[in-house]
C-alpha cells in the first residue's frame, strides 16, 4: 500500500488541493490553510518538506493559479489585496 496522506494542511479542514504542477523534485500547489485562506504550497513528499510558501495577501486569500512550472521555479497569477491580482515568480 504506497498511497498515504502527505500532510494535513488545514486542520479539521479539507484542503482542496488543486493546480498541482511540477517543479524538479517538488510539486507547488494550491491549498486551503488551517486558517481558512487559499495559498501556494510546495512539497517533496514528506511531512517536513510539505510547506506553505508565502501569505502573498495578508487580509485574504491568494487564491494561486495557472500555476506554471520550470525546474527551479513556479510563476503563477494570485491576488495581492481583494481588488488587485499580480504575476509571480
Amino acid at each position: 500500500n504506497g498511497t498515504r496522506q502527505v500532510k494535513n494542511l488545514a486542520g479539521t479542514l479539507s484542503s482542496k488541493p488543486k493546480n498541482l504542477v511540477a517543479m524538479g523534485d517538488r510539486i507547488a500547489f494550491s491549498a486551503l490553510t488551517s486558517g481558512g485562506q487559499v495559498e501556494l504550497h510546495t512539497s517533496d513528499g514528506t511531512v517536513e518538506g510539505t510547506v506553505q510558501v508565502a501569505n502573498l495577501n495578508g487580509g485574504g486569500s491568494a487564491n494561486p493559479e495557472i500555476l506554471t512550472a520550470t525546474s527551479t521555479h513556479v510563476i503563477f497569477v494570485a491576488n495581492k489585496t481583494a481588488t488587485q491580482r499580480e504575476l509571480y515568480i
